[in-house]
């Protein structure tokens, strides 16, 4: 267990930039789930990881002070210590994303206050204080509120507001902690209190009462070389200084600004405006498993299940470079769904169905729709009812035979469908007007395999090579949607008709459907039938 935590890492982030909202989603998700994976399967754990510094890789740049700033290598250097930590403790892993969680939400934080302007409008809800808001855990009229104040430019409200949620949140781990919990306890919900703290810390608000980093860190030095004596101490003042901080907040709700009044249409107490295509009232969007009066979570599965959709309309118009794209946004979302649902066995599998399709090939309409499939799943889990097995045997199929290995095994069966035509061909040549309609029938019944084969091994290489042109050969395979289905069923019933006329017209030759023969003792065929057709009789 490390005697000293980057503590000084929480200082706050100067000069807010303009933060890629979306890769810090992504980051944020991928370091909770690492840290929820380390005791259970570490291997997880450290591919979550590696996500991580991908994501962070895109943050860096949008962060204040740039790729080469203080707050990315601080985050850096933490995610790069998790990493270390895989070989250690479990705990210690935790405690490095707590570190890098409170960063992330420091410069949110600063990136949120900086972008308020002081006259009223519209702009100042911007999408960084909205998931400034969801990251405290703020729902329904708290985050209207929080909303709400933010549109007034009321800019030291919307600062109190987050302080002082911030400030339950430090006291409310640290009620955790005791010289008679285990090292473990009270190192993590140390870690946790003074990563929430990095959101409350101002200039001269350390000294009274003792609350502040030094005692953070003195804390987790005395809990890590076992002073029990001293950490008894130690937890006391923080508890009390906690404690004295949220009551202060609570009682320093700054006035009102005098130039402050809602915009045109908003009263006070007005809320959130309703998504499109939501319930008024309630938040929801009917047909997508919510009720009215769910939470914020449940919208965020909607938009989740809005994502998929829109990835499944760009697969199925043969634009997979499109359909990953909007995957990228599934992932940043997943944090905020309901628990019930996060907590489901299929949900885990999910998050790593939609990592691993953001990177496939080739991506086509039933790896989306595999997708959505397993998500549902986890929606019926979470509610107790039972899931359809041929859910998962759907994303099994999809996770073992998509990208490459789906466009060389369609080519393999296009060629073995060329097999049997050749051989009928050459066994029977092309004279006798029913052995061609059988040779068409069956050349009419696999041409979808040969064009699934064929264009679907271009469409991958265009994919895989960035040509658009080959790209667009996906559409010609039969398989993108209703329209390819119904040519399937009319090809289907082509074959179907060339077949049976051919055999009709056989067994009509071989006298099973009431062939008609010349009187006399031997029977001979009718003068219509070629000699090529008398010889072939005759041979058989």
């Amino acid at each position: 267990m490390r005697r000293h935590l980057l503590l000084w890492g929480l200082l706050s982030s100067a000069g807010a930039a303009a933060q890629d909202l979306t890769a810090y989603r992504t980051l944020a998700y991928t370091l909770d789930r690492a840290a929820a994976q380390v005791g259970r399967d570490p291997a997880a754990a450290k591919a979550e990881l590696d996500r991580a510094d991908a994501a962070l890789s895109v943050l860096g740049p949008t962060l204040p002070g740039g790729e080469q700033g203080a707050l990315a290598s601080n985050l850096r250097s933490t995610v790069t210590q998790a990493h270390s930590a895989l070989s250690r403790t479990p705990a210690e892993v935790q405690a490095h994303v707590l570190l890098a969680r409170g960063l992330l939400r420091r410069a949110l934080y600063d990136q949120a206050l900086d972008s308020l302007q002081p006259q009223p409008g519209p702009a100042n809800d911007t999408a960084a204080l909205r998931l400034l808001g969801r990251e405290l855990g703020l729902q329904g009229e708290a985050l209207a509120a929080l909303s709400l104040q933010a549109r007034l430019g009321e800019r030291d409200t919307v600062r109190w507001q987050v302080q002082r949620v911030a400030a339950g949140k430090v006291r409310a781990a640290l009620q955790g902690t005791g010289p008679e919990q285990p090292r473990t306890v009270n190192y993590l919900a140390l870690t946790r209190a003074s990563s929430w703290f990095a959101l409350v810390r101002e200039p001269g608000r350390e000294s009274t009462p003792p609350l502040g980093v030094p005692q953070f860190d003195r804390a987790l030095r005395q809990v890590s070389g076992g002073d029990q004596t001293g950490l008894a101490q130690s937890l006391t003042d923080l508890q009390a200084g906690a404690a004295d901080l949220e009551r202060r907040l609570a009682a320093g709700a700054p006035a009102p600004s005098s130039q402050a009044v809602p915009p045109a249409g908003e009263s006070p107490n007005a809320q959130e405006p309703p998504v499109p295509g939501t319930t008024p009232g309630t938040g929801t969007t009917p047909g997508m498993g919510t009720t009215p009066g769910t939470s914020t979570s449940a919208q965020n599965l909607d938009a989740v299940y809005a994502a998929l959709a829109r990835a499944l309309t760009a697969s199925g118009h043969g634009d997979p470079a499109q359909a990953r794209a909007t995957l990228a946004q599934v992932t940043p979302l997943l944090s905020e769904v309901p628990p019930a649902v996060r907590a489901a066995p299929a949900f885990a599998q999910f998050g790593r169905d939609v990592q691993t399709m953001q990177r496939r090939t080739g991506l086509r309409p039933d790896d989306v729709q595999a997708l959505i499939a397993t998500l549902g799943s986890a929606e019926r889990q979470a509610a107790g009812q039972a899931t359809a097995g041929s859910d998962g045997f759907a994303a099994g199929a999809s996770r073992a035979l998509g990208g490459g290995i789906r466009a060389w095994l369609g080519l393999g069966l296009a060629a073995l469908c060329l097999l049997p035509l050749y051989l009928l061909r050459l066994a029977f040549g092309g004279s006798n007007v029913y052995w061609r309609s059988i040779w068409a029938g069956l050349l009419t019944l696999t041409l979808p395999l040969l064009l699934s084969g064929t264009f679907g091994l271009l469409a991958w290489l265009g994919d895989l090579l960035d040509l658009p042109l080959l790209r667009g050969a996906v559409n010609l395979t039969l398989s993108q949607g209703a329209g390819g289905l119904l040519l399937r069923g009319l090809l289907s019933a082509a074959g179907l008709a060339l077949l049976a006329y051919g055999f009709w017209g056989l067994c009509q030759q071989f006298g099973l459907l009431g062939r008609r023969t010349v009187p006399g003792p031997v029977s001979r065929p009718p003068s219509r039938y070629t000699q090529h057709d008398l010889d072939w009789d005759e041979e058989l």
